[in-house]
């Protein structure tokens, strides 16, 4: 098969990419709902939060959660609040039903005291995650650090093991008073996917929706993008296809973004075991930013497009410029084209 990507228009780095779900079936047709996690929440209780917004804090992992089917099975979840030290609130697998979690979260007692971050994560990496009850291990194995100020002990060396120990960590900073590095050193990478902000307790119902998106994304979508330094899964098809190798840098209208110019003149097929060597997963999703210029925003095209060797479509995504609409077309189990 081949990997194609066509036309006159200009394409911003990095994107596009796929991220799909799980290869064998059973996960496969498992969503973010059923997902197999070790979801453990490392909850600032320090002095600087307050009792009100701690409270909302609580209110915000109720709303998170919600998205995840609770119990062995599913997703056990844990909850660190720590200030001086870490206390466990919730152990792994404590709960069976997500109506106990709730309750549970609810009636956490706010701790007060100072910041040790860098404590708490420890913790959690020595003692919480490893005192999970199931009788095979995880999928997944995620934190999630909710903080409002600076650390008063250091973070870098607790997130470095916790990585090492394959923990995938979300840094989430309310409010001013958060310093960005501390954060970008505690998450993954990049800190763009893995780093969130909010201006204070009252607008943290604001990245509900986002934070569930990541968690689903790392539960159900295996496969990373092959690019040093980048721990964020999918699949960087503007790599793949060597866009960066083969089209002209320009300057688009994001100028936070590289951008490049693509046109007729160009080939930019790529033969499929070259980007996908296992072949296709059985369920993906593909992402795209772009912008097309003139007249080619008036026509219809396949942004990308896998044909077999006898030519014959296999998957593509095609763009209505008149229509104003993006279709999606891929072979059935019966080779027929839906």
């Amino acid at each position: 098969m081949n990997c194609w990507l066509p036309r006159s228009l200009i394409v911003f780095f990095p994107l596009p990419f796929l991220i799909w779900t799980m290869q064998d079936d059973e996960v496969s047709r498992a969503g973010c709902r059923t997902a197999v996690n070790d979801l453990v929440f490392i909850v600032d209780g320090s002095w600087s939060v307050g009792f009100l917004n701690f409270d909302t804090a609580k209110k915000w992992l109720i709303n998170v959660t919600n998205g995840f089917d609770v119990g062995t099975q599913f997703t056990d979840m844990a909850v660190v609040q720590y200030s001086d030290t870490p206390r466990l609130e919730i152990h792994l697998g404590q709960y069976k039903t997500r109506q106990e979690l709730i309750d549970a979260i609810g009636g956490i007692k706010y701790l007060g005291g100072n910041t040790q971050t860098g404590r708490a994560i420890k913790f959690a990496t020595d003692h919480v995650f490893p005192s999970s009850m199931r009788t095979s291990p995880a999928r997944n194995k995620i934190a999630v650090v909710l903080t409002d100020g600076k650390s008063q002990d250091d973070v870098v060396d607790a997130a470095v093991e916790a990585r090492s120990q394959n923990i995938i960590m979300f840094a989430v900073g309310v409010g001013s008073e958060i310093t960005k590095s501390e954060l970008v050193s505690i998450a993954n990478k990049p800190s763009s996917a893995y780093v969130l902000f909010t201006e204070d307790y009252t607008t943290i119902e604001k990245i509900k929706e986002k934070m569930q998106q990541k968690l689903c994304e790392e539960s159900v979508c295996p496969t990373r993008i092959p690019v040093a330094s980048r721990d964020e899964k999918g699949f960087e098809l503007m790599v793949g296809l060597k866009i960066t190798q083969k089209a002209k840098k320009t300057q688009g209208s994001l100028t936070s973004e590289m951008a490049f110019l693509l046109s007729p003149e160009m080939d930019f097929t790529e033969n499929t075991r070259d980007i996908f060597p296992e072949g296709l997963p059985p369920s993906y999703v593909f992402v795209a930013t772009l912008r097309i210029k003139s007249p080619v925003n008036k026509e219809t095209f396949d942004l990308w497009r896998i044909i077999s060797k006898d030519g014959v479509p296999q998957a593509a995504v095609t763009l209505n410029g008149v229509e104003k609409s993006i279709t999606f077309t891929t072979t059935s189990i019966t080779s027929e084209i839906q």
